[in-house]
């Protein structure tokens, strides 16, 4: 009976969007083809930190 209720969603994405500037940034780096790893490595890890900030303030 329970299976009757339960409904699936395949087809639909879920997205977040920050009004957060430096993610917007830090987002735009990561779509540059020319960084270098280590700038990808210091803006993953700075992204990070700011979705945990973003995420302790609601």
């Amino acid at each position: 009976m329970a299976s009757k209720n339960k409904v699936i969603f395949d087809d639909i994405m879920l997205v977040f969007v920050s009004t957060y500037h430096l993610i917007k940034h830090y987002i735009s780096v990561l779509r540059n083809e020319q960084m270098t790893c280590l700038i990808i490595k210091i803006a993953i890890a700075d992204l990070g930190r700011l979705f945990k900030h973003e995420d302790s303030r609601d």
